[in-house]
């Protein structure tokens, strides 16, 4: 990727132009210091974890956070999501999570396998909710645990060999 002014981007932040708007994209990963390829990704990755996303960038900072195949994966997801997603993006802007459904228990809770993801409906009105448990923590209905700090905008289920759950979240202005 290439900077508007056409010059070789060497930052771990990159811009580009997109066409129509100038866009910025910053990767974080816990161990990106460790992955040795010979691969030159088009954004370099910097070190980085979801749980401290707010000591490194601040508040209010991104228009969108994504996170895919990984929050699963993290020491505390929920706190990943709400305290450091959340609290990263700009108000009224979105977070966008993508998870493979039920993937620890299928994976046999093994090594960063430790959370799953799941839709179930929940009583009475039996709207779609998404949970999360571990292997020995109860379920936490997620839609409702971020409902004061964000509203579920999008909640999908997609079916193949391995269903993932994606879910967008809108950060309140309030």
């Amino acid at each position: 990727m290439r900077s508007s002014t056409s010059e070789p981007v060497h930052s771990h932040r990159s811009t580009g132009n997109a066409g129509f708007c100038e866009i910025s994209i910053t990767a974080v990963d816990p161990v990106a210091v460790l992955a040795k390829r010979e691969i030159t990704p088009p954004v370099r990755t910097e070190l980085g974890w979801g749980e401290r996303l707010t000591e490194q960038f601040g508040e209010n900072k991104f228009d969108i956070t994504y996170s895919r195949n990984a929050i699963d994966h993290s020491y505390d997801p929920i706190e990943c999501i709400d305290e450091m997603m959340i609290t990263v993006t700009k108000k009224n802007h979105y977070v966008i999570v993508e998870v493979n459904e039920r993937g620890a228990s299928l994976e046999g809770w093994d090594g960063l396998h430790q959370r799953d993801f799941f839709v179930a409906r929940t009583m009475p009105s039996l709207k779609r909710h998404l949970f999360i448990e571990g292997k020995s923590v109860e379920a936490v209905d997620v839609t409702s645990h971020f409902a004061k700090r964000a509203e579920m905008t999008t909640l999908e289920v997609t079916d193949g060999p391995e269903r993932s759950i994606t879910f967008v979240l809108r950060k309140r202005a309030d």
